[in-house]
């Protein structure tokens, strides 16, 4: 079951559109978020975000960020985003 998924730095929108899980770097290690996942507001940590649509999986590196849910959709917002399938995604200065 697909939910609504956004990544956002302070320059704009990464990736929008529907996913069927997304798993995220947290401060405790990594966790997954699923369709119906129980309201939840975390921090999340510098690391590989990996998402999962009807299309495959892409992966994106990432700096702190916090992600909101509510079971139906899903905000990440992120300091610094790279695509790690975009060979011209800039590189992050870690």
């Amino acid at each position: 079951m697909a939910y609504a998924f956004s990544l956002l730095t302070p320059e704009g929108e990464v990736f929008s559109g529907d996913v069927e899980s997304v798993v995220v770097p947290g401060g405790a290690g990594f966790f997954g978020v699923l369709a119906g996942h129980a309201p939840m507001l975390a921090a999340v940590q510098r690391g590989i975000l990996a998402v999962t649509t009807d299309e495959g999986r892409r992966e994106y590196l990432i700096e702190d960020g916090v992600l909101e849910t509510d079971g139906k959709k899903c905000l990440l917002l992120c300091d610094n985003v790279r695509d790690r399938n975009d060979d011209d995604s800039p590189v992050l200065s870690w």
